[in-house]
């Protein structure tokens, strides 16, 4: 995701006259329908990462911790 709006960002930028006001217009063409298609990505990835977060966040330090037994190389 975010590969694609730094993608379309530096386009936006690079491009001059009739090839940036293509670019542009992709994005209004259509009632804006890219512009909802990006939208509705973000907001999927972003709830993903959120969850995940949430998850870590939750874990116990001890969970990472290796037992004595670890330690000492025994099974």
């Amino acid at each position: 995701m975010e590969t694609i709006l730094s993608t379309t960002c530096w386009m936006s930028w690079i491009l001059r006259g009739s090839r940036r006001e293509r670019l542009l217009s992709k994005f209004v063409e259509n009632e804006c329908e890219k512009i909802d298609r990006l939208m509705e990505l973000y907001v999927r990835y972003s709830d993903r990462v959120r969850a995940e977060t949430e998850r870590w966040d939750q874990l116990e330090l001890d969970d990472f911790e290796m037992s004595e037994e670890e330690r000492s190389g025994a099974a």
